[in-house]
């Protein structure tokens, strides 16, 4: 078996590593006869899984803290 990258970062996952591994297929609706496609696995390494989790920006540098939070300047509608 092989080594793994985390989808994200590109970091390595060795086996044994704490990963978070998302398995993904697809399947049609309403066509018969249905048709399925195999399953694949991504997977992300524990830096990454928490900032998609989150929502976190990526952060490509191993030894940076993480962002617990920003500041967003998104424009306000005004009525009128």
């Amino acid at each position: 078996m092989q080594g793994m990258v985390c989808l994200r970062c590109r970091r390595g996952i060795e086996m044994g590593d704490k990963s978070v591994a998302v398995y993904m297929f697809a399947q049609t609706v309403g066509v018969r006869p249905r048709q399925k496609s195999a399953a694949q696995r991504v997977c992300f390494c524990p830096q990454c899984a928490v900032s998609l989790a989150m929502a976190l920006p990526e952060q490509r540098q191993p030894t940076q803290a993480p962002i617990l939070a920003r500041e967003r300047n998104t424009p306000v509608a005004e009525n009128g």
